[in-house]
């Protein structure tokens, strides 16, 4: 199986694990005299399975990309953190753009004037450029992902 396959898989789980969740949370309390229409307990189970082999699956996803190169410098998990720094980068300065955009009305000479206290410009360039490493280093992330095995 190839990393993506498992990335895939990973995705499933999860998604099985909400619905799970939302089933059991559907069947918390039920009218006297009636039954649930899914057994908590056999949906526990369920979950417990689930959850086993989510966390042998995330094993080795993790215990690969901590063996396989991305480059020269770095492996895959290098590579992967180095993305969550750019989002995470991307996200605050999105943040500030919107703050320092946001214009006051003034509604007489006598209220206070309000300005950004940086330059729109310069940021959206910044979070452009990162935008643009961000889905470099993600393409080629999925490209290694379809190229190497899993590790079992």
């Amino acid at each position: 199986m190839k990393i993506a396959e498992a990335l895939i898989r990973r995705a499933d789980f999860n998604k099985k694990l909400a619905e799970v969740k939302n089933r059991l949370s559907q069947n918390a309390v039920v009218q006297e005299d009636d039954r649930p229409a899914f057994e908590p307990v056999k949906l526990m189970r369920e979950m417990d399975s689930l959850i086993l082999n989510l966390k042998e699956l995330v094993r080795n996803i993790n215990r690969s990309n901590s063996k396989y190169a991305f480059n020269d410098e770095l492996s895959i998990s290098d590579a992967i953190a180095e993305k969550d720094a750019i989002r995470i980068k991307i996200n605050i300065l999105q943040s500030f753009l919107d703050a320092n955009a946001v214009r006051f009305d003034r509604y007489s000479r006598s209220e206070i004037k309000v300005r950004g206290t940086y330059e729109p410009e310069v940021l959206r360039k910044e979070i452009d450029d990162l935008s643009r490493d961000l889905r470099e280093l993600d393409i080629k992330l999925q490209e290694l992902n379809w190229k190497y095995d899993l590790i079992e």
